[in-house]
């Protein structure tokens, strides 16, 4: 429960402290007090977002701040997972928003974030606004709610189905892109087999392209370099029309008359040597030009090749280039391509036989579930009707009703198919009558506001038997409510209060005469500047609010009469 609350710069608000006790507390005030104030920062420490609208103009930031005694054995464990200790069973909770900066928000002395805020607050403080009345009236609110109120082995098969159901759509989405690759393959093949051929019979080799090239411009400039490198050949090996010696019969020469010395000298063996090396060299040299001027062949037929090779490599390599590296990466990857389409109808029939098993899982999972909703809404159905007696409706109905939907091509449960989602096969609609003779109607066509908030009320009632102490908070819970409706829902209230801390923020005096505490929002203005403070009301402070709340006047001794006859009847009432 939460013992303190301080508000500081939130609206109107200054700087506030509340004492809050256990029990059921009411907080009252004339209109624009500042009531939605407070409800803002009881907001804000539940880790909610908020509009940094709400700091008080002229200031720069905003606090709240409340220290919440932890019973809750579940959020005791995630808060030492935090490494935070508890202080007198409790932990300081303080939340921080700016105009120029990120708020902050504090467990303690640990910074932590909104969300993780949120998560730890959500088993703690519960806070209904008229707002919840639209959600009420969604059905995935009302199954969500019918979930609940099944329990935690139910809402475990359903944790299971959702994950059951995430894997369905991801593989029917992967089996969905199988079948449009095997569509577009079939199409494909046949011109990537062509591709392939053309490819592989071209046998491009890396760097081709260059290659031609280079040596297309070495024929197209050779003639000076083939003269050149001809008259280089003479010199060194020598010619068919040469009549000179070549350089390498001379050195031969040479070498050949050191060798008949070298065995009686030093000397010349080691010039023998020099000339050696140097004739070894001068043969590789003599064999390199000579290569030259083969590859400088200006044989019409092989420029032909060559410029036909080019041309070949040119068409190529627009298709599948722009290198000849590129071609020939192609090659690889075409044969993948047919090697991957081949493989594509097993790995379809793979995923058809996973999709078809996880379908029939979801079948038992469904079934479990919907078994469960059926046979609870008839439970939780005839508890909200005896609750809405208790609010002042004696010939109300109220039906939680479970359907389902019958498609060609569902989840197949006892032979039929029925349409699904994340959470089952059923839908979940909340119907009421509010008088004997009326037909059920889902309750977002029929119920009016003052209905809708004792439907509401009921509500919380029955979940309130199942759930640990917590603080709940209303905001005008009792809307559209008056006369003995009004008293019967201040006292469904005081009920409630008895396991759980309530805090209502209500317009009606009946019900705030039902609090153990009240408190009493005003707003004062001086030298034009407004104030909002919040004041614990004594026994005759409470007499002269209520007497406000029922006559608009406090001095007048005929509403204080009848606000103490209200007083005394709230106590007098049996629970």
């Amino acid at each position: 429960m939460i013992k303190d609350l301080r508000i500081k710069n939130i609206g109107v608000i200054e700087d506030i402290s509340l004492d809050l006790s256990d029990g059921f507390t009411v907080l009252t005030g004339e209109t624009g007090a500042g009531k939605t104030m407070v409800l803002s920062s009881f907001e804000m420490i539940c880790g909610e977002k908020v509009d940094n609208s709400i700091i008080r103009v002229n200031e720069e930031t905003a606090l709240v701040e409340a220290f919440i005694e932890v019973t809750n054995d579940e959020l005791k464990r995630n808060i030492k997972e935090l490494e935070i200790d508890l202080e007198d069973k409790g932990v300081l909770i303080s939340r921080s928003i700016s105009n120029s900066s990120r708020g902050k928000t504090f467990l303690g002395s640990r910074s932590i974030s909104g969300n993780v805020l949120k998560d730890l607050t959500q088993e703690l403080v519960t806070i209904h606004g008229q707002g919840d009345q639209t959600s009420l009236n969604k059905s995935t609110y009302q199954r969500a709610l019918l979930d609940t109120y099944i329990g935690s082995e139910h809402l475990e098969n359903l944790k299971k189905y959702e994950e059951s159901y995430r894997i369905l759509k991801e593989f029917e989405n992967e089996l969905n892109e199988l079948i449009q690759t095997q569509n577009k393959s079939n199409k494909d093949t046949e011109e990537i087999e062509k591709a392939l051929s053309e490819l592989k019979s071209a046998n491009i080799q890396l760097d081709e392209e260059k290659t031609i090239t280079e040596k297309l411009n070495l024929i197209n400039s050779s003639e000076n370099i083939f003269e050149t490198l001809k008259q280089a050949d003479q010199l060194l090996s020598g010619g068919e029309d040469s009549t000179q010696s070549s350089i390498t019969s001379l050195v031969s020469n040479l070498r050949k008359i050191l060798d008949s010395a070298s065995s009686k000298s030093k000397r010349i063996e080691t010039l023998r040597d020099i000339v050696v090396k140097n004739e070894i060299e001068l043969k590789d040299l003599a064999q390199e030009i000579g290569k030259d001027l083969i590859s400088l062949d200006r044989d019409p037929e092989v420029i032909d090749q060559l410029e036909a090779r080019r041309s070949l490599l040119n068409k190529l390599l627009i298709k599948y280039g722009p290198t000849s590296k590129d071609a020939i990466e192609k090659i690889n990857k075409f044969q993948e391509i047919l090697d991957g389409n081949n493989n594509l109808p097993e790995l379809i029939k793979e995923k058809t036989e996973q999709i078809s098993k996880i379908r029939l899982n979801l079948s038992e999972t469904a079934s479990k579930l919907s078994k469960n909703r059926t046979k609870f809404s008839k439970i939780i159905s005839k508890e909200i009707e005896n609750e809405l007696v208790q609010l002042s409706m004696p010939g109300a109905k109220f039906s939680v009703t479970v359907f389902q939907n019958e498609v060609s091509d569902g989840l197949e449960i006892e032979s039929k198919n029925y349409s699904f989602d994340s959470f089952g096969v059923d839908q979940v609609r909340f119907e009421f009558s509010a008088n004997p003779g009326q037909p059920l109607q889902p309750i977002n066509k029929i119920a009016s506001g003052g209905e809708m908030s004792r439907i509401m009320l009921a509500i919380e009632l029955i979940f309130s038997k199942k759930a640990q102490k917590r603080t709940m908070i209303f905001d005008e819970v009792d809307a559209g409510i008056g006369g003995e409706a009004a008293i019967e829902v201040g006292k469904r209230l005081k009920l409630l209060a008895q396991k759980h801390q309530v805090v209502v923020v209500t317009h009606l005096p009946q019900v705030a005469a039902f609090a153990d505490t009240h408190l009493k929002v005003a707003k004062t203005t001086e030298a034009d500047v407004t104030k909002t403070n919040v004041v614990l009301l004594d026994k005759e402070q409470r007499l002269t609010e209520i007497a406000r709340m029922m006559a608009g006047l406090s001095d007048s001794s005929s509403a204080i009469e009848h606000a103490r006859e209200l007083i005394d009847l709230s106590r007098s009432v049996s629970l």
